[in-house]
């Protein structure tokens, strides 16, 4: 039986959130079942980044090397991020999810550039909560973002 490998080797590099003084992300790689992580981290969490200037980017820099082997490109690798920062109590809430596939072409300088979004409540139940306590609604797992079957309310 063949095999391919997959090398990605990247990094988070920057982040434009409004209304957030500092800010962290924790990612995971989302693939199929064919897929195998031979070497590298599939999730982890960057370091926390601060602004002083509200109209700066968020500057991360943090590194990505993982390599996948496979038998067929079903399934092929997503990059799921999510982004917290704190409010004005000091807890953690969340600021965006994004979700990319890992680019096919090969290239030393590819850029992609990831949409953001928070969820808002469904009901009026809902909504008054995130009023009160400050913590817009989050996704019990965000791995949902890479897949078809499951995500139609979001």
């Amino acid at each position: 039986m063949s095999v391919f490998l997959l090398s990605i080797k990247g990094q988070i590099e920057r982040a434009t959130i409004p209304d957030c003084p500092e800010l962290f992300v924790k990612y995971q790689f989302v693939y199929g079942d064919d897929w195998i992580v031979t070497t590298g981290i599939e999730e982890g969490i960057t370091q926390i980044c601060k602004r002083y200037d509200p109209g700066q980017d968020f500057v991360f820099n943090f590194p990505l090397d993982v390599t996948f082997k496979s038998t067929n490109p079903r399934g092929w690798p997503q990059l799921v991020l999510c982004t917290y920062g704190r409010d004005t109590w000091g807890q953690e809430i969340i600021r965006g999810y994004g979700v990319c596939f890992i680019p096919v072409s090969l290239g030393s300088n590819i850029k992609k550039m990831v949409g953001m979004f928070v969820p808002e409540a469904s009901n009026t139940a809902s909504k008054l909560s995130t009023l009160f306590s400050g913590r817009p609604p989050e996704l019990y797992d965000p791995r949902i973002l890479s897949r078809n079957r499951g995500r139609e309310g979001l």
